[in-house]
């Protein structure tokens, strides 16, 4: 498989107590765009995509200067059928 390189543009990490569960909800979100994106007819410029990483994963990008290229480790499961697409890492390229 070939790499996946992209643009990673932000990150921010969240942590919350759900309302009506109590449970802790807490992550990492990262926006990037992709580079190998499909020329379509009725979309023009970048579709940017978020993936979700654990909180402590924030801690990657803190020396970051953003943007920045990358390169994404990722899994593809399958979930009632359906293709799901699971961002699970980016790696600094350049």
């Amino acid at each position: 498989m070939d790499a996946t390189v992209v643009t990673v543009l932000a990150a921010s990490r969240y942590s919350f107590e759900d309302e009506k569960t109590g449970r802790l909800i807490e992550g990492t979100k990262v926006v990037y765009y992709p580079h190998d994106v499909e020329v379509e007819p009725d979309r023009l410029g970048y579709q940017v995509a978020n993936a979700k990483l654990p909180y402590s994963d924030f801690a990657h990008f803190q020396s970051k200067a953003f943007p920045f290229d990358a390169e994404i480790d990722y899994a593809i499961t399958i979930k009632a059928g359906n293709p799901t697409f699971k961002v699970k890492a980016f790696k600094e390229i350049g």
